[in-house]
């Protein structure tokens, strides 16, 4: 999800940003990952506990669902339109100026947030678990930012007291526009490396997204499967799901990465720079310990137990949602043409009761998935409601990539 939004209005003589509490030189907190995104705890004006995705890819804090604001009594400032990524394009949200967002160990004082007129996102149906907002770069331009995706803990540091790490891998970054940049070398078929500048998203489930138009040499390998890659602020990313033969991130290699191509009639994005090949996403950040310096323009890693890991991707073809107050309740949301899910007719609607014997509270949306991106040849049980009529389906995983 892209955005070039940034709003600042500091008052003079009170206290504007963020800031460690008791003027610390560190604070570190925990935080929860699914489908490889961040989630921190937040509090809105010392009332409300949230929960936020920490997402490098936009400007300004963004919270899903005015009714959260009205309840706490908030003034807008103004009506705005906003660009995001998807179908539709234009959504509209409001203004709020003066918020306080706090963080474990951390004081955000008069930040601005942009608050939508509902929730266009619906993430929390996405991810099965409650999540209320986005924030970035409040935080990435205030603090440098650890992120230990192992230990799901994130260290912010005072800048004048960070000192990098010794034997990190150091690459360097270009922070335009808000947004942290990294040129990655990459070879679709293995024949010719491309050099490729790439959006580094915290915000993004993918492993590496790529646009076939910002190059002439970048194409769509044959072997591919047409899928629905996401959802944006504005609607549906249809495309294509593929493999490229080698990516590079410093010293670290990647073989047989499982790629995007986004539907470019279906991927509106806000921000235009005309350098940019895509977005380097979470299934690539997550093997690793990262640390974001905005202020050297640095990017830092570190190897972990993850990072030699296969790359896949859902091999069953089915697409759920969770409802339900617990999101223990899975709904099919599109089944992919030709895959093993259409093979053995589960259909968009079709509510999920079990799944190779997991039902009730253990029917979570991050353990299915993991399931149907564990291996090929597995067996994969359904109990199924379809126009309250049950019925069994039974299919097999296979890798069509």
């Amino acid at each position: 999800m892209f955005f070039a939004i940034i709003f600042s209005f500091p008052t003079k003589g009170q206290l504007v940003g963020f800031n460690i509490e008791g003027n610390r030189k560190k604070t570190t907190f925990d935080f929860e990952i699914y489908n490889n995104l961040i989630i921190i705890p937040v509090v809105l004006d010392n009332r409300l506990p949230l929960r936020f995705i920490l997402d490098t890819g936009v400007s300004s804090a963004i919270l899903f669902d005015k009714k959260l604001t009205d309840l706490l009594g908030k003034a807008y400032a103004r009506k705005i339109s906003i660009m995001g990524v998807g179908e539709e394009q234009v959504v509209e949200a409001y203004v709020v100026t003066d918020t306080q967002i706090d963080l474990p160990g951390v004081k955000g004082y008069r930040q601005s947030l942009l608050v939508l007129d509902h929730d266009y996102l619906e993430l929390s149906k996405q991810l099965g678990t409650e999540v209320h907002g986005i924030i970035g770069y409040e935080l990435f331009s205030r603090f440098i930012v650890n992120i230990n995706y192992i230990e799901k803990k994130i260290t912010l540091y005072n800048p004048n007291s960070y000192k990098p790490r010794k034997r990190w891998e150091t690459l360097d970054m270009d922070v335009y526009a808000t947004k942290p940049f990294i040129k990655i070398p990459f070879s679709i078929g293995g024949k010719k490396t491309l050099m490729g500048n790439f959006l580094i998203d915290t915000g993004a489930s993918h492993a590496l997204l790529i646009h076939e138009d910002s190059n002439p040499d970048i194409y769509v390998p044959e072997k591919k499967i047409k899928s629905v890659l996401g959802k944006g602020l504005t609607g549906t990313i249809n495309g294509h799901l593929t493999r490229i033969n080698e990516m590079q991130l410093g010293k670290f290699k990647f073989n047989d990465v499982i790629v995007s191509f986004p539907d470019e009639q279906s991927y509106t994005d806000s921000l235009i720079y005309e350098d940019k090949n895509g977005t380097l996403g979470g299934e690539i950040l997550s093997r690793f310990k990262v640390t974001f310096d905005y202020f050297d323009e640095k990017f830092y890693l570190k190897r972990t137990r993850l990072s030699d890991d296969d790359f896949e991707y859902n091999m069953s073809g089915i697409e759920m949602e969770a409802e339900g107050i617990d999101f223990d309740k899975l709904v099919v949301s599109s089944v992919r043409e030709g895959s093993p899910g259409d093979s053995v007719d589960i259909r968009k609607g079709d509510v999920i009761l079990s799944v190779n014997g997991l039902g009730g509270e253990s029917l979570k949306l991050a353990t299915i998935y993991k399931m149907f991106n564990s291996k090929q040849g597995r067996k994969v049980n359904f109990l199924i409601e379809r126009d309250e009529e049950r019925m069994r389906k039974k299919l097999i995983l296979r890798k069509d990539l």
